[in-house]
């Protein structure tokens, strides 16, 4: 796996939670579950904001390309998980909160190697950065057309009740 995948990677886990999940939630009606999820959210971005400057302060070496995509594994498990709990009864904001925050800490070694690689280029990395901004929007963007149920069974494979014809 190249520098510039990871980069893409490290930008759909920032942006899929804001345009695949929390408008899925909205267009299927789970609106307390959504904002249970939006509020959980933002509090895990600022922990685990705070905790990448402080890592990034003490530690700024590059982790191994084979650590970040370990990261990057377990940061997509921890947020497809907190996804699955949104979707499911009502989920524990303070188990939203433990795995989204766990998603953002895990993903600080992948955007530590995304930064030191992007220092380093003589061109812009932004085509990477862009690449995956379109990769969050395309998935969101449907499952927000179409309703969470409707999205859901897109990805699970079962027949598409959706209205639109993608």
């Amino acid at each position: 796996m190249s520098d510039g995948h990871l980069i893409v990677l490290s930008t759909y886990l920032q942006l899929a939670p804001k345009w695949f999940v929390s408008s899925s939630l909205l267009v299927a009606g789970h609106v307390a579950q959504e904002k249970s999820y939006r509020v959980a959210l933002a509090s895990s971005l600022m922990a685990s904001l705070s905790l990448e400057m402080v890592w990034t302060w003490f530690r700024p070496d590059a982790p191994s390309h084979r650590a970040a995509g370990a990261c990057l594994v377990g940061s997509t498990v921890a947020g497809a998980a907190a996804a699955g709990l949104a979707f499911g009864a009502e989920p524990s904001p303070a188990l939203t909160f433990a795995l989204l925050t766990a998603a953002g800490c895990l993903s600080i070694p992948v955007n530590l190697l995304a930064a030191l690689w992007r220092i380093e280029q003589k061109t812009s990395a932004a085509r990477y950065r862009i690449a995956g901004w379109i990769i969050s929007v395309s998935l969101g963007s449907p499952s927000a057309s179409c309703g969470g149920d409707d999205f859901r069974e897109i990805l699970t494979g079962k027949r598409n009740r959706c209205r639109h014809a993608w």
